[in-house]
């Protein structure tokens, strides 16, 4: 069993952030250690809001308890998603410096998780501290496309585009591995595409989009978490891709169903109990 920590958001209903990858990870058998950025009723899609982000103090309070009861030290490895303020960005982007200078093994992933379908929902702060503060110490990123886009500061219109700013990126900094751009939609088809960008060169999985809900929630979640299951399973991190790309499509094949609000979590167990 691995352990992970994972900076995210959670939910009371639904499946995004923490709660969607808790599950994940218990499927495959490792532990997930939570450290919730913001603790909602259930994500925004749900057409309202209830709760809210862990205050910068005692936030900060938490990532010190990490340090002081040297729980870093029980970490294999460290995932990050949403974020609820600028300050929170800065905070965790010190403590994976801290935990990397003891543990230079320890894999880690950064989801940006701060927009889709066309718009940001944080901070614009918040997405500019995610590329500035934690690109620099991920080994792998995870950026949707709309989220790719926004990072790199341009429009990509094809496959090409895309797979030329991953390698821009894997050459601007050095302990980048490889990229992951998800949901790749180009007007010469009607596919969707999740992209592998590394130092070896680059791999795709394209699928139809989805019938009835092309706006549910939670398929970033579902992915970045799978992702880093299956590289804990002790695949490397190509193979992981593969494997993630073919499980997340059939996964959110099998929930797209008319006003879904989010992945349905006794579908996503069963699919992945039957995975071998």
């Amino acid at each position: 069993m691995k352990s992970i920590l994972s900076f995210q958001s959670s939910v009371t209903f639904g499946a995004v952030g923490n709660t969607m990858a808790s599950v994940v990870m218990a499927e495959f058998g490792h532990h997930l250690c939570r450290a919730d950025t913001i603790q909602l009723i259930a994500h925004p899609g749900y057409g309202g809001r209830a709760g809210g982000t862990l205050s910068d103090d005692d936030f900060k309070s938490l990532l010190n308890g990490l340090k002081n009861f040297a729980l870093q030290d029980r970490v294999d490895s460290i995932m990050t998603g949403y974020m609820g303020t600028p300050d929170q960005v800065e905070m965790i982007a010190d403590a994976i410096a801290h935990i990397q200078k003891s543990k230079e093994d320890c894999d880690v992933l950064v989801d940006p998780a701060f927009g889709d379908h066309g718009r940001l929902y944080v901070d614009p702060k918040i997405a500019d501290q995610i590329t500035v503060k934690l690109m620099p110490l991920a080994d792998v990123m995870t950026p949707n496309f709309f989220e790719f886009e926004h990072m790199m500061g341009t429009a990509l219109s094809s496959q090409e585009d895309v797979i030329n700013a991953g390698q821009d990126c894997l050459a601007r900094f050095p302990k980048l591995k490889a990229i992951a751009v998800t949901g790749c939609s180009f007007s010469d088809n009607d596919n969707i595409s999740d992209i592998w960008i590394d130092h070896q060169g680059h791999t795709h999985h394209s699928a139809p989009s989805l019938i009835h809900n092309n706006g549910m929630s939670g398929g970033g979640d579902l992915f970045s978490a799978l992702l880093m299951s299956i590289r804990m399973s002790g695949a490397d991190w190509r193979d992981s891709f593969d494997n993630t790309a073919m499980l997340c499509r059939r996964i959110i094949n099998g929930a797209d169903k008319v006003d879904a609000k989010d992945i349905n979590l006794e579908y996503l167990k069963n699919v992945l109990k039957d995975r071998a």
